[in-house]
């Protein structure tokens, strides 16, 4: 398993290959050292916090002024409004699809993989299912410094709730254990459910004193999946990309990873079920069904966008300009890694690596496997060792494969083929 890792031990190698552009990102632009690192984490926080900021500032213009349901579909009035805020979606359908009928604050952590410890943490608050409150819990001293004095000046203060410097939580110490918020991961494990009770005990202590009038609600605590949370969303596609890998992280245990990327700890929601038991392509549609749902019920998807401006957010832009030009999967697909694939090829790609042996069933990535294109087919045989009589993968110390395998049919898109993108508002 150190075929990718990038020089530090804390980095598992298999969150690169769920976001192949991350690792081509940092072979070509910048390397990976520990500034950077944290730098992009920063730039996350901040762009994590804009997205919300936007999506009230969305809830409360609909309200307002009532729009047109063929209205809500343009990049005017898609925002950030799921959980997380990680996939454009259409304001009025959160309302309708929310799934939680009371009020409830969620409490996503940023993983440092570098130190092995929580860098940030921000929050909020849904009430009549809709974004309500936005907070700003804290970062580690190391990210604070990088936020200039115009933007603690520029900060919201109605959206923080933390004191200016921002480092109260990371600090808090769990009454039961003694440990500190940020080197919870150090002491435990990478598997957040090991340390989820301790946060939780921190967070509560927190609210009581903070924020009494919501601590009486459900607690919902998630960490962010992927390698670098929103990094990892600037893989071009709002829904096909970024929720395609959202199950990934979530569904590790089906190929043999170590452990899981992503964390939860709250009341049962639907999605939670339908991400456990739905295929991989099957959970992208149905979520599009459900959030960005088109004229006469079309499914449609959107080009993902940054609500931060550029000299705010350099890297993350950086990050997605590589993939505008067609350089995700550059060096980790076949037949194609040059170009953008559109969504249906990313539906259904077969990722890499598979550690131990499985089955068709079991990875449950299509939602018809036997409908899949002959020449699609012969390549998984051929490449990934699949047996489609028998459904057997085989695991990667027989078939050591890097490389995530795209239908052959589906032609892959180019630059020239998309009308100029305004990257502050995306494209459907």
């Amino acid at each position: 398993m150190k075929h990718l890792s990038m020089g530090h031990r804390f980095i598992p190698p298999e969150l690169w290959e769920i976001e192949p552009h991350m690792a081509v990102w940092v072979k070509e632009k910048y390397g990976w050292e520990e500034e950077i690192y944290h730098r992009l984490a920063y730039e996350e926080f901040m762009e994590w916090a804009y997205r919300v900021w936007e999506g009230i500032n969305v809830w409360r213009r609909m309200l307002e002024r009532n729009p047109e349901t063929k209205e809500l579909i343009t990049t005017e009035w898609l925002s950030y409004q799921g959980i997380p805020p990680g996939f454009l979606t259409r304001p009025d359908l959160v309302l309708q699809n929310f799934p939680f009928d009371s009020p409830a604050t969620f409490v996503w952590f940023h993983l440092d993989f570098w130190r092995m410890e929580l860098d940030w943490a921000e929050g909020i608050h849904f009430k009549n299912r809709r974004l309500f409150s936005y907070w700003a819990l804290g970062m580690d001293e190391n990210l604070a410094s990088y936020m200039a004095e115009e933007e603690k000046m520029n900060f919201p203060r109605s959206y923080a709730i933390a004191p200016t410097d921002f480092t109260y939580l990371p600090y808090r110490k769990d009454p039961l254990t003694g440990l500190r918020f940020f080197e919870l991961p150090k002491k435990y494990s990478v598997n957040p459910q090991e340390w989820f009770p301790a946060v939780r005990n921190i967070m509560r202590d927190f609210l009581d004193e903070l924020l009494p009038c919501w601590s009486k609600f459900p607690l919902v605590l998630s960490l962010s999946p992927g390698m670098g949370g929103i990094g990892s969303q600037q893989n071009f596609w709002s829904f096909s990309g970024h929720l395609s890998g959202v199950w990934l992280a979530t569904q590790a245990h089906r190929f043999g990873w170590p452990f899981s990327y992503y964390g939860y700890d709250g009341p049962p929601s639907p999605e939670q079920h339908i991400v456990e038991t739905i295929s991989r392509e099957g959970f992208v549609r149905l979520m599009a069904g459900l959030y960005l749902k088109g004229p006469g019920g079309l499914l449609c998807d959107a080009v993902g966008k940054n609500s931060s401006p550029p000299k705010k957010i350099p890297l993350l832009y950086s990050i997605r300009k590589l993939t505008f030009e067609g350089k995700m999967f550059k060096g980790f697909a076949e037949p194609f890694d040059d170009g953008i694939p559109p969504p249906r090829a990313l539906l259904t790609a077969f990722p890499a690596p598979i550690y131990e042996e499985t089955t068709l069933e079991e990875l449950n990535l299509w939602e018809n496997p036997e409908n899949l294109p002959k020449q699609y087919k012969e390549l998984l045989e051929a490449e990934a060792g699949v047996d489609f009589k028998t459904g057997r993968v085989p695991p990667y110390d027989e078939v050591p494969r890097l490389k995530w395998l795209f239908d052959p049919t589906i032609e892959w898109l180019k630059p020239k083929d998309f009308p100029p993108i305004d990257w502050s508002k995306g494209q459907v």
